[in-house]
């Protein structure tokens, strides 16, 4: 899930190659063809994750502070960190496909057992996904047989071929 935030962070980040450098790899583009992500949290936004999953008492820890309640009342002045470090914040229409995965259906607004998993996640966004027009396809709870690629690799063998 920690792996899933970073993909999504990083394919939504906008170019950091710097083509100038003297350093090859810091002129190689730092753009993806595609995400394919599993259980990725996909808001940095205490609010927001709250109003997805209202018992979600995690992601404090990324700011250093003790609790949520701490967090929340940090939040507008964290607010340009959560939008430079967030992918519901960053998600623009010129970022690559994403494929996401949930073990576990979403109900925006209600409580889950284990919420940092929660596939509220995925629903919440998913309409951003949408409004800008990124590529996208969420599964909950494995339910292969709606799949635009119910064959995984099928996704990554047509993003990175195309």
């Amino acid at each position: 899930s920690a792996g899933g935030f970073t993909v999504l962070w990083l394919a939504f980040s906008p170019e950091m190659a710097d083509p100038k450098s003297a350093d090859p790899i810091s002129r190689e583009s730092t753009r993806l063809r595609c995400v394919m992500a599993f259980v990725p949290q996909t808001t940095l936004d205490p609010k927001q994750m709250q109003a997805w999953i209202p018992n979600n008492a995690y992601g404090n820890h990324a700011f250093g502070l003790p609790s949520m309640e701490a967090f929340v009342a940090k939040r507008d002045e964290l607010m340009p960190w959560i939008e430079r470090f967030s992918p519901y914040a960053l998600a623009s229409k010129d970022d690559p496909p994403v494929l996401l995965f949930y073990d576990n259906a979403p109900n925006l607004g209600q409580p889950y057992k284990d919420p940092p998993h929660c596939g509220n996640f995925g629903a919440g966004i998913a309409e951003k996904l949408k409004a800008v027009g990124i590529e996208h396809e969420i599964n909950y709870n494995n339910d292969y047989a709606h799949m635009k690629w119910p064959d995984l690799f099928g996704f990554i063998k047509e993003k990175l071929t195309q």
